[in-house]
C-alpha cells in the first residue's frame, strides 16, 4: 500500500466532476467528509458548486460549524450514522489499526429517552427526527426490516 498522491489536488478532482455534471451524467455532485476549508476552496473555482456534503453527524457529533458553512454556501447536507455509531467496532487491517474506543450510545441519552415517552416513538425516530428539523437530510443504516419502516414514521412527529 503507497501513500496519497499529494500531486492530485481537490479543485483539479472537482473540475473533472464539473465535466460528468455538464455532459448531464448526474444530476447534481457532492463531496463527503469534506471541511469547511475544502469545500470553500472548490467554491472559490467552482463553475458548477458543490450540491451536497455527506457526512457523520449525529447527536454527540452535531458539526454545527461546518452545517452553517454549508448553509451559508448553499450545500445541503446528508447525515450517515444519524443515531450514532454505537456498534462500531475498531478496524485492524494487517498492521493498519483504527480504533474508536467506547462512545457514548445516542439511543440512550436522557432527553431522548424523555422525548420516547413523550411522542411514543423510538429512540432513533427521534434523532432522525431532530437532523430533518435541522434541514438536514438522513441516511439511517438499518438491516432490520421493522427498523427501516420506523424511520420512515418521522415525519408524523408533532
Amino acid at each position: 500500500m503507497t501513500g496519497p498522491d499529494h500531486s492530485v489536488k481537490v479543485t483539479d478532482i472537482w473540475k473533472g466532476m464539473e465535466g460528468i455534471y455538464e455532459k448531464k451524467l448526474a444530476r447534481a455532485i457532492g463531496v463527503s467528509n469534506f471541511n469547511a476549508e475544502q469545500i470553500q476552496r472548490i467554491h472559490s473555482v467552482a463553475k458548477v458548486p458543490v450540491h451536497n456534503n455527506q457526512i457523520e453527524l449525529h447527536l454527540y457529533f452535531n458539526q454545527q460549524k461546518l452545517v452553517e458553512e454549508c448553509k451559508k454556501l448553499n450545500v445541503s447536507v446528508t447525515a450517515y450514522a444519524p443515531i450514532g455509531s454505537p456498534g462500531r467496532k475498531d478496524i485492524i487491517v494487517g498492521k493498519f489499526a483504527c480504533r474508536f474506543g467506547a462512545s457514548l450510545n445516542p439511543l440512550e441519552n436522557e432527553a431522548v429517552v424523555r422525548l420516547t415517552k413523550k411522542y411514543g416513538k423510538t429512540p432513533a425516530q427521534i434523532l432522525l427526527r431532530h437532523l430533518i428539523q435541522r434541514e438536514i437530510s438522513v441516511i439511517p443504516k438499518s438491516t432490520n426490516e421493522k427498523r427501516l419502516k420506523e424511520n420512515f414514521e418521522v415525519k408524523n412527529l408533532e
